[in-house]
């Protein structure tokens, strides 16, 4: 019998199938937008450099939305640093098959991946605040 809880941190495996069977039989059609949405987002992008970008995806799941930004910001810059944050590993697992399967396109990509919270990523030394290495 399924459980509940008023804090799905404490059921990541749980959260994760349930959102994904909400994406599978109703809100399919959002994922559609975010690929238009996200070179709108990376247009307006003014970083000082179009050599590279630092980007924090914080709870990524399985890269589905991920996949859409990566491939703008491939547009626009030639090094790309993409630090994911998600607290469930399965998701992480499809998001690095994701990337194996996009290898050859996503060749200037750095990924870092980490199984936590951003709680966690945090306290640990994780850095939210510098996108742009140069604003320091």
């Amino acid at each position: 019998m399924a459980t509940t809880s008023d804090y799905f941190p404490d059921y990541p495996d749980e959260y994760h199938q349930s959102f994904q069977t909400i994406m599978n039989y109703g809100l399919r059609f959002r994922e559609l937008r975010y690929k238009e949405d996200s070179k709108k987002i990376v247009a307006k992008l003014q970083l000082k450099s179009y050599n590279e970008v630092h980007v924090l995806s914080i709870g990524s799941g399985n890269g589905s939305v991920d996949l859409h930004f990566i491939n703008a910001l491939m547009d626009k810059y030639i090094t790309i640093h993409y630090t994911v944050i998600e607290p469930v590993s399965g998701p992480l697992d499809e998001f690095k098959r994701l990337i194996e399967s996009r290898e050859d396109k996503w060749n200037r990509v750095n990924f870092s991946f980490h199984v936590q919270g951003i709680t966690e990523y945090l306290k640990e030394g994780g850095t939210a605040d510098k996108c742009d290495p140069r604003e320091k």
